[in-house]
Formats: C-alpha cells, sequence, structure tokens
C-alpha cells in the first residue's frame, strides 16, 4: 500500500455523535441506557477567567442536641461549562419555560371551576 499504514474506522468516542457515512442514513440519537437523574433545590454559580461552574445540592434535615430540627444545604453535583454552553442553556432554559407556563396556563384554562355549594 505504498508504506502508508491502513487504519480502521474508528468507534466514536462516548458522548461524541457517530460519523456520518456516504450514502448511510444516520442512526437516530439516543439517551444512554441509564441516567442517573439528580433532584437538586440549591445551587452555586461560580466562575474562573474561562469557565462557569454550576455546583447542585440538596437540602438535609439536621437534628440539634434540643431537638430542633434544621436543614443544611450538601453540594455534590457540578457542572463546568464554556460561557458559550452557558448562553445556549440559558436560551434553551428560557424557552422551555415559556413553553412550560404556556401549557401549564392551557391546562388551567381547561379546568372546569367548582362552584361551593
Amino acid at each position: 500500500m505504498n508504506g502508508e499504514r491502513f487504519m480502521p474506522p474508528q468507534p466514536p468516542f462516548p458522548g461524541q455523535p457517530p460519523q456520518d457515512q456516504p450514502g448511510q442514513p444516520r442512526p437516530p440519537q439516543m439517551a444512554p441506557p441509564r441516567i442517573d437523574a439528580y433532584y437538586s433545590s440549591v445551587a452555586i454559580v461560580a466562575t474562573s477567567p474561562r469557565e462557569i461552574s454550576v455546583i447542585f445540592g440538596r437540602y438535609v434535615p439536621t437534628f440539634g442536641q434540643a431537638g430542633e430540627q434544621g436543614a443544611v444545604p450538601v453540594y455534590e453535583r457540578q457542572i463546568l461549562m464554556t460561557v458559550e454552553q452557558v448562553e445556549d442553556l440559558v436560551r434553551t432554559l428560557n424557552q422551555a419555560v415559556q413553553d412550560f407556563k404556556m401549557r401549564r396556563s392551557e391546562i388551567e384554562a381547561r379546568r372546569p371551576t367548582v362552584v361551593p355549594s
């Protein structure tokens, strides 16, 4: 082969979209088989010169020695994004919130009104 090495096609790395093959239909993109969901009730946003970090957490109940109850935030998950990625995320989240509110108001408008007797 004229001194060239044959390199078989490499599969995409995890999280990387498959490369298009000429004449081949592109397979549908699917979510991983298992996604660990995480409910967050508190978050911190921190910045560096190159990225933005969002650290997610949840409130965990506490009990003092005198029996008083409280809650403390426990931060457990972090994502790091470039400014451009955050801007895209903000646009997407704003649109999702608008769509959610519109659907919710349409559902509430169709809900029958109950008049107490």
